[in-house]
C-alpha cells in the first residue's frame, strides 16, 4: 500500500465507529471523497466468497478512479465476520482474489455537512481526508 492510501485509510477509520451500515457508509465516505477532490465511484452490488461461498447482497462500496484497483470497504466484515482474511479498509482487489466484487455504478447523492455530521454520529470532526 503507498504511503497515500495508508493515511486515507487511517483518515477514514474512525467512520468504523459509526453505526452505519454499508450504503450510509458509502454515501459518507463518497461525500469526504468529492469534498476532498478525491476521484471515485460509488458501487451497488455483491461480494462473494469465492473459498466459502458466502455471497453478501445487496453490499455498497467505493473505488478509487485512476490509480490501479483500490477499493474502500469498512462493512463488509459486518457480514463475514471480523477476520484478517477479509478485505477491510483501502485496498487492492488484485490482493484479494478470493473475492468477487460485481455491482454498477450509483448516482452519486449531495450530502450537506450537517446531515453527514448526524450519519456519523459527531465522527466527522475526527475523519481526515487529503489529497
Amino acid at each position: 500500500m503507498s504511503v497515500w492510501h495508508d493515511a486515507l485509510e487511517i483518515g477514514l477509520l474512525p467512520l468504523e465507529e459509526t453505526g452505519l451500515y454499508c450504503d450510509g457508509m458509502t454515501y459518507v465516505i463518497s461525500h469526504l471523497l468529492r469534498k476532498g477532490g478525491i476521484p471515485h465511484r460509488s458501487y451497488i452490488g455483491y461480494v462473494k466468497d469465492e473459498k466459502h461461498g458466502d455471497l453478501v447482497v445487496p453490499h455498497c462500496w467505493v473505488k478509487l478512479e485512476g490509480d490501479g484497483d483500490w477499493v474502500i470497504d469498512l462493512r463488509l466484515r459486518t457480514w463475514l465476520g471480523d477476520d484478517d482474511e477479509v478485505p477491510h479498509g483501502v485496498f487492492q482487489l488484485a490482493g484479494w482474489s478470493r473475492f468477487t466484487y460485481r455491482g454498477q455504478s450509483m448516482a452519486g447523492i449531495d450530502l450537506d455537512e450537517e446531515a453527514v455530521e448526524a450519519m456519523t454520529d459527531g465522527k466527522l470532526s475526527h475523519v481526515k481526508v487529503h489529497r
